[in-house]
């Protein structure tokens, strides 16, 4: 059976981002989106899904 030889290793020029930073910016651009979008926009719907998930440890409080 031949040998193969081995792949070299990937080497990051940059290193990797961090997760929290990379989350944030997301959150910025959904929150930047803009209201002139099309029905079923889906930069939207992100946006819903996660204004949701934010504000689900709340939801007893904002309806008193």
């Amino acid at each position: 059976m031949e040998e193969r030889a081995e792949l070299p290793k990937p080497r990051f020029i940059f290193p990797p981002a961090d997760v929290g930073d990379v989350m944030v910016e997301q959150l910025e651009f959904s929150l930047d989106h803009g209201e002139a979008c099309t029905p079923g926009c889906l930069d939207c719907k992100r946006l819903a899904t996660v204004r949701a998930a934010l504000l689900r440890p709340f939801e007893g409080r904002l309806r008193k």
